[in-house]
């Protein structure tokens, strides 16, 4: 049975200007603007650590493995758009916003 899971994570979109107000700056990553063609791996990675979540809590609101996970942020492999979908779903992000980087 596929349970997900969720984590209290802050909104990675908005994440970039509580940064800002709180005098850090954020990765440039952070910014869906700046996104394109072939940073997934790297946005992935970014959007994890900015958050604080890990591999394994990631796969699990996913319905995937930590390999799995551990592949997209290496390049190895790109989620299918269903997990796209998860993704953004759990960094809280616009509806297809991964699009651009994948």
């Amino acid at each position: 049975m596929l349970r997900l899971v969720a984590w209290p994570a802050p909104t990675a979109y908005r994440s970039p200007d509580l940064a800002r107000a709180a005098g850090v700056e954020p990765p440039p990553l952070l910014d869906p603007a700046r996104w394109g063609g072939g940073d997934l791996p790297e946005v992935l990675r970014t959007l994890r650590a900015w958050t604080g979540t890990t591999q394994r809590r990631l796969a699990a609101v996913c319905g995937c493995s930590p390999t799995t996970v551990r592949a997209w942020e290496a390049g190895r492999t790109t989620p299918r758009a269903e997990a796209l979908r998860r993704l953004e779903q759990a960094f809280r992000l616009p509806h297809r916003a991964l699009d651009a980087a994948a």
